[in-house]
């Protein structure tokens, strides 16, 4: 697979977990998910929190400076959805999560291996520089 390609499936993969993101975020920072983080045993301030996150993290993948860190707290977010599904045998949300944390996923290794890229480029430059 080309780098282009990879950049492009990165960016479907951003679109995708941003929206959901977003949607998760303006739920729960509107107050709208109380009665299951409650009945989940969690309170009324963590569920801002989490959707403070889950704002911040959407925002942090279309900065490339703070993508793998974005992707890296959804995954976590996501860790900790997908423990709490699993208590309540909430399989299709079980699978959800368990797409999202690859998506993200993805997103890490195509950022990371571009970087690589570039990096190795870097060297080649330098290299041919000092012959």
């Amino acid at each position: 697979m080309t780098t282009k390609s990879k950049i492009w499936i990165q960016w479907l993969l951003i679109m995708i977990l941003s929206f959901q993101f977003v949607g998760a975020a303006i739920t729960k920072l509107a107050g709208g998910m109380c009665d299951h983080f409650l009945s989940n045993g969690m309170s009324i301030e963590f569920m801002y929190f989490i959707g403070f996150l889950e704002s911040l993290s959407v925002i942090g993948l279309f900065f490339t400076a703070y993508r793998v860190k974005s992707s890296l707290i959804q995954i976590l977010i996501m860790a900790g959805a997908l423990y709490t599904h699993l208590s309540g045998m909430d399989m299709l949300m079980v699978l959800l999560n368990i797409t999202n944390i690859g998506f993200s996923s993805i997103i890490i290794w195509v950022q990371l291996e571009k970087r690589y890229i570039a990096d190795d480029m870097l060297r080649q430059e330098v290299g041919d520089l000092e012959n």
